[in-house]
């Protein structure tokens, strides 16, 4: 491949020419993803896992049953919120590193703020994970299955726009973390992130003009061709984890502290990545740890893998943006 190269212009130190080292694998189609990877001709013995979705906003659930689930066959696992694998799980939450860090359980983001449990019983969106998850020998098998797991559910009361969340009498969310769903602040990074000069309300007052603007943010999705996955695979008490997010040594350090393991008994290997654009790149998603478990139980590779409707539940945020900002007009003088 270097004999073929033909450099354009020849340079000596910055802006040189060079083929990408992974450029004739993709150029050529011989680059393995994750599907690649976990085709069922490599992998007999694969499995493969689905997640019971909330059909409500806010909802918990009373009851369940999946005694016709655990009769279908194909069927080799269900874990559920009430296994002991499921409830010894330490909470979490959606932001545990910020997508470039490699962080522990102690320190990680908003570490106040642990409002979620992996297939815990409490729904807080349409499409959150709770409840269940199979493992079965198709997708379709496994589909079929959690129509089959029967949900008795309490629905609680809701509100969709943000606005309206936050005013009084509203109902509240995580009542465990807050009186209202306006958050308790958090610092992060310490005080020296945060900049605070003057009064800002005597400055308001002060402006000969203030202006205030809002922005609102759509929840965009990256809509990548290669949608979140993973494969697990115990070989004795040694963990390995196949992944399309970049964040491989950020998903070992959430393997290995949910899961309890040392760190030295979990690899994670992340091969060629069908387009991240911030796709995946928390590291820490609670598939990783039920997929790993349905692998532990069955004694099977087991792999999870988005549907393009999942991938549009599990995207980014809608963002509102207020910012006021206050001018006072100085007379200009000209010292001759």
């Amino acid at each position: 491949m270097s004999n073929q190269f033909k450099r354009r212009v020849n340079r000596k130190y910055l802006g040189t020419y060079r083929p990408r080292i992974d450029g004739w694998e993709k150029a050529s189609g011989r680059a393995e993803f994750i599907d690649d990877i976990t085709l069922k001709c490599r992998l007999p013995n694969i499995l493969y896992a689905k997640a019971l979705h909330s059909p409500y906003p806010h909802a918990v659930i009373k009851n369940i049953d999946i005694s016709k689930a655990e009769k279908l066959p194909g069927v080799e696992a269900i874990l559920t919120y009430k296994d002991p694998e499921i409830v010894s799980l330490k909470p979490m939450n959606a932001g545990w590193t910020d997508g470039v860090d490699t962080v522990s359980y102690e320190r990680m983001m908003w570490k106040k703020l642990r409002d979620r449990r992996i297939l815990g019983s409490h729904a807080y969106w349409v499409g959150d994970e709770v409840g269940a998850v199979v493992a079965a020998k198709s997708e379709r098998i496994g589909e079929e299955a959690l129509r089959l797991i029967k949900v008795e559910w309490e629905v609680l009361p809701f509100v969709l726009d943000p606005i309206e969340s936050m005013q009084p009498g509203a109902p509240v969310i995580h009542p465990d973390l807050s009186q209202s769903n306006i958050l308790p602040a958090e610092p992060i990074g310490g005080a020296d992130v945060f900049v605070n000069i003057g009064d800002v309300e005597r400055g308001f007052t002060e402006a000969d003009i203030n202006i205030e603007v809002k922005a609102i943010y759509h929840n965009a999705t990256q809509c990548s061709l290669d949608n979140w996955c993973c494969l697990a695979s115990w070989k004795d008490d040694q963990l390995t984890v196949w992944s399309n997010s970049y964040e491989a040594d950020q998903t070992r350090m959430f393997l290995s502290e949910m899961l309890e393991i040392p760190q030295n008994k979990v690899r994670v290997i992340s091969p060629f990545v069908g387009g991240q654009f911030g796709r995946g790149d928390t590291g820490e998603d609670p598939f990783f740890i039920y997929t790993a478990l349905l692998a532990k139980r069955t004694g099977s590779p087991v792999k999870f893998k988005h549907t393009r409707r999942e991938s549009f539940h599990n995207t980014r945020q809608p963002i509102i943006y207020t910012c006021k900002m206050g001018s006072v007009h100085r007379e200009r003088r000209c010292l001759c």
